[in-house]
Formats: C-alpha cells, sequence, structure tokens
C-alpha cells in the first residue's frame, strides 16, 4: 500500500513540473502569456500564487514522506514453515549472528551486515580480535558456526555466503588476556541463567 502511495505523490510531482515547465517554455516563446491567468483570476492574482505554492509545497512533502517511509521498511528473511510463511528481520539476524560472534574468547568486537541478493544471504562481519591466535583457524570457526546457525536453524545454510573480515588485531598483554577471558566467561555464564 504505501508503494502505491509513494509512486501516486511522485507521478503527481512530476506532472505538476511538467505542467509548469509547459507553461514556462510557452510564456517564454510567447505562446501563452501570464495575462491569460490574469484574466481566468481577475484580480487575486495574490491567492492564485498562494494556492499554487501550497499546492506544490504539500505534494513534495507527501512525495518525500512517502518515499522516505517506503525506503524504511524493514526487510526480512522469508522461511516456508508447514502451518506458513515465517518473516524473520535482517535486523534479529544481524544481532544473533553478532552474539554468535561474540560468544568467542578471541573477539573483542564484532560488527554485522547482511544483504539480500535474490536468493542469496551474503553475511559480512567485521571483527577485532585478540593477538596471538591463529587468523585463518579463527575465521574458519567463526564462518563455520555462522554456517551452522543458518543451516540448522534457517535452513539458509546453502544460499549463504558469509565473510570476515578482521579489521583491528588488538596486541594484548598477560593480564589483559585473563581479564578478557574472564569476561567472556561470565558473561556465558549470565546468558546460561537467563
Amino acid at each position: 500500500m504505501v508503494k502505491i502511495i509513494s509512486r501516486f505523490f511522485i507521478s503527481l510531482t512530476i506532472l505538476l513540473l511538467m505542467i509548469v515547465g509547459a507553461v514556462f517554455i510557452l510564456i517564454s516563446s510567447k505562446l501563452f502569456s501570464i495575462q491569460i491567468i490574469e484574466s481566468y483570476v481577475k484580480g487575486n492574482m495574490q491567492l492564485f500564487y498562494l494556492a499554487t505554492g501550497t499546492a506544490f509545497c504539500v505534494i513534495s512533502f507527501l512525495s518525500i514522506y512517502t518515499a522516505i517511509s517506503s525506503a524504511k521498511q524493514e526487510k526480512v528473511v522469508t522461511i516456508s514453515g508447514d502451518l506458513g510463511d515465517v518473516e524473520i528481520s535482517l535486523y534479529a539476524l544481524e544481532d544473533y549472528i553478532k552474539r554468535i560472534c561474540i560468544k568467542e574468547s578471541f573477539v573483542k568486537a564484532v560488527s554485522v551486515k547482511i544483504l539480500l541478493k535474490r536468493k542469496n544471504i551474503i553475511t559480512k562481519i567485521k571483527a577485532s580480535i585478540w593477538s596471538g591466535y591463529n587468523i585463518p583457524e579463527i575465521v574458519s570457526k567463526i564462518q563455520t558456526n555462522i554456517r551452522a546457525f543458518l543451516e540448522n536453524d534457517l535452513n539458509l545454510g546453502e544460499e549463504s555466503d558469509i565473510r570476515v573480515c578482521i579489521s583491528k588485531i588488538i596486541p594484548l598483554n598477560g593480564k589483559e588476556k585473563v581479564k578478557s577471558i574472564v569476561l567472556k566467561e561470565e558473561e556465558e555464564k549470565e546468558r546460561a541463567i537467563l
């Protein structure tokens, strides 16, 4: 419904702009004069300009509003179930994948972006990791965990592409490493309780 309204206001705006453009072309070519409009309005030119300006402002505002609101519609992944379709927002998937990644003791911080391209799900992960780990192994572990989630929980593993970018490698001394591991263990215990 929002798309229909958006297209209507965009079409109306384009039509009005075309009419105004045509009027200006006719005025400049002297095939049409402003006196014709004045004769129809008969002395209420100020009211005519006010009504025209207001109409343009309202239509422009509504066109912008509908275009923005239709662009903000949340994208979802649709999974066919036995009793009907299930829609999962990309935000929910990004959040869950972020939680999967952050559970690992070698990950300090992570950001996740999911893109939909036809039937493929592209998962882009940017991670900051602690130094002292074998990067190919940890990237493989992250990809394996996420692929397992997508395959087992969503049946989407075959259609997914998981890209990992290590954006930062943080050197750590002994105290920071112990503190990081202890914090991760405490967070896991809290999650297990909840």
